[in-house]
């Protein structure tokens, strides 16, 4: 058993009331990265995405896992970087797969009934993605990525801020000056006026 389903109905004079059904997955998925999330990063910096999927019930998982994760907007995938960490998973019976048409990775670890993910035991999967230059006309992004494991569990959300300067530091005159092939003559007693 690798999921938990737990059930409650209840009484209520003695008529019973529907039952609610709430699903626990034994796996846990855990994304983080590299520089960590909430940090800014400059145009042309790489982030390193990691998502660990433990297995936190008390039994083996044996089933396979289908990770996949969506290249965040504002970056671009380092192509060749998406891989299986641990190396006991990174068999051939296992694969990585990018697609370029719909910018997304999935990783299928299939093997798991030869290596079956112990009690406490985790793989990891990662890639890299450079970041793009902002758009034109914006200031600032955050560049967000959410990982899934089997199509239902979501990871967190892992955040990289990136900020355009908005101002330019000018020093002005009057009478005007740029220092260079506009510089005025002014005589003893004439008023300049610094900016």
């Amino acid at each position: 058993v690798n999921e938990l389903t737990i059930k409650n109905a209840a009484t209520v004079n003695g008529e019973f009331t529907n039952q609610v059904n709430h699903y626990q997955s034994l796996i846990v998925p855990t994304k983080y990265s590299n520089p960590k999330s909430g940090y800014y990063v400059n145009v042309g910096d790489k982030i390193k995405y990691y998502i660990d999927v433990k297995n936190a019930g008390g039994k083996e998982y044996i089933q396979p896992l289908e990770i996949t994760d969506s290249i965040p907007s504002g970056t671009t995938y380092v192509k060749g970087s998406a891989k299986i960490e641990t190396s006991r998973y990174a068999t051939s019976s296992n694969k990585v797969d990018y697609s370029e048409s719909n910018e997304k990775i999935t990783w299928k670890i299939n093997d798991l009934d030869r290596y079956s993910l112990g009690k406490n035991e985790v793989v990891t999967v990662s890639f890299e993605v450079t970041v793009d230059e902002l758009k034109s006309g914006t200031n600032s992004f955050t560049i967000r990525n959410i990982g899934y494991v089997n199509k239902y569990l979501e990871t967190e959300e892992v955040k990289h801020h990136i900020n355009k300067s908005t101002y330019t530091i000018q020093k002005t005159s009057i009478p005007k000056s740029d220092g260079v092939n506009s510089i005025p003559v002014v005589k003893g007693g004439d008023d300049i006026e610094y900016t």
